[in-house]
């Protein structure tokens, strides 16, 4: 079973379904439902939000919290 619904996309997220349509064939809208149902069954994208922490910048900071190179505010 399918439902139609409707969104509201910005331009350069329109273009990039156009672009990867034409490269696979298909229509953007095929597309769009495709990325929207595999990111919304993604176990790692199911955690999100689902531990605490006391540490506030670990996303920006991530690599220099776990030995990678050191994080430089731009």
């Amino acid at each position: 079973m399918s439902h139609a619904i409707t969104l509201e996309i910005p331009e350069n997220a329109y273009q990039a379904l156009v672009q990867r349509s034409a490269v696979l064939n298909k229509q953007p809208e095929q597309i769009a439902a495709e990325v929207l149902a595999d990111s919304l069954s993604d176990p790692l994208l199911q955690l999100a939000g689902s531990i605490t922490s006391d540490e506030e910048n670990i996303g920006d900071a991530h690599d220099a919290a776990f030995g990678g190179q050191e994080w430089r505010k731009p």
